[in-house]
């Protein structure tokens, strides 16, 4: 009865034991699959609490990067004896459990390099067609400025390296996979290497 017992008892396990697998590979978009998939890897970049997954061409490696932190792209010196050049592409901040995410605006202007009258008009707006998501929006005199293209002072960056741009888009988004992370991701004006819907939270 004992050797049954012991039996029923593993077969009972078994399921539990196969299903820990890895998660799977996600399938790269079309549009990165076709400009990259023939020379450049789809690999996974993980570090500083999420994962992302990327297309690892030599002239743009992403790397976790604990010093922004977040996720940075890594590119060749622009001139002969230079040094490699990092861009931060996914810069996190935390939320404490519960707060609005309006509570980290402080740490994002910060980030984002705003100081002075400016940062009292910078403010984080939610997007009302993707929930989950929001953007640093000028405000007020700020927004002003920003809209007059021809004045002298115009802002082309208003509300800094997070804020509105020319070239490409920003936006704030919850990390899936944690209630306490946020992301701030920089997307280029072209088509980037990685995929930022594939960012999770990772260990």
């Amino acid at each position: 009865m004992r050797a049954v017992t012991t039996g029923l008892i593993m077969l009972a396990l078994l399921p539990t034991t196969l299903a820990a697998k890895p998660a799977a590979k996600p399938k790269p978009p079309a549009a990165l699959a076709e400009e990259f998939g023939k020379r450049c890897p789809w690999r996974e970049v993980r570090g500083a609490g999420v994962s992302m997954w990327h297309y690892a061409c030599p002239e743009s490696r992403l790397i976790a990067d604990p010093t922004v932190p977040g996720i940075s792209i890594e590119q060749p010196p622009q001139v002969d004896g230079g040094k490699r050049e990092f861009y931060p592409l996914v810069r996190l901040f935390r939320l404490k459990a519960g707060a609005p995410v309006a509570t980290i605006l402080p740490a994002v202007l910060v980030a984002a390099g705003v100081t002075g009258a400016d940062a009292a008009d910078c403010v984080l707006v939610p997007d009302k067609g993707t929930p989950g998501h929001f953007t640093l929006e000028p405000k007020g005199a700020l927004l002003a400025r920003y809209k007059n293209t021809e004045a002298a002072d115009w802002p082309s960056e208003p509300c800094g390296a997070l804020g509105p741009t020319e070239a490409g888009s920003r936006f704030l988004w919850r990390v899936p996979g944690s209630t306490t992370l946020i992301a701030a991701i920089a997307l280029p004006s072209d088509i980037p290497t990685f995929d930022w819907r594939t960012l999770k939270a990772a260990r």
